[in-house]
């Protein structure tokens, strides 16, 4: 969602850690990767609530957000990220002459 002069991202990453996760930029393609360990599970569950799964998410972001000021925060089970909007895509006031 857009707001606060920015686009932010929210995504669900209960039981995972800042490590787990990996962010990268390229060009205006954000990608969001956790990759599930196979081996690190060795406990087998009668009810298990909270699946780990791989994701890998892309999203092709407007030229008008600055990801190279994208900010990352895990809390509580919640990747937030914000990118704010460029210098360039800001309101600009013209002057009538």
């Amino acid at each position: 969602y857009e707001a606060k002069g920015g686009i932010n991202i929210d995504i669900a990453c209960v039981g995972l850690t800042k490590k787990d996760i990996d962010l990268t930029i390229e060009g205006d393609i954000l990608r969001v990767e956790y990759k599930k360990d196979k081996g690190s599970e060795s406990a087998e569950y009668i009810q298990r609530n909270i699946a780990k799964r791989s994701f890998n998410f892309g999203w092709r972001i407007s030229r008008r957000f600055d990801l190279g000021k994208l900010e990352a925060k895990l809390q509580n089970g919640l990747l937030h990220l914000y990118a704010p909007l460029t210098e360039d895509s800001k309101p600009k006031t013209v002057t009538i002459k």
